[in-house]
């Protein structure tokens, strides 16, 4: 199952601002960032 990060998400933005191509952030990142919606 794939999550697909919000694109205001500022943790997607950071990783796309970081060179990641496909902002997929840090699995522990995204767990976090789930947790807060």
């Amino acid at each position: 199952m794939r999550l697909k990060p919000k694109a205001t998400s500022p943790v997607w933005l950071g990783r796309k601002l970081d060179g990641n191509p496909f902002g997929i952030p840090p699995l522990e990142l995204a767990i976090s960032n789930w947790e807060r919606l």
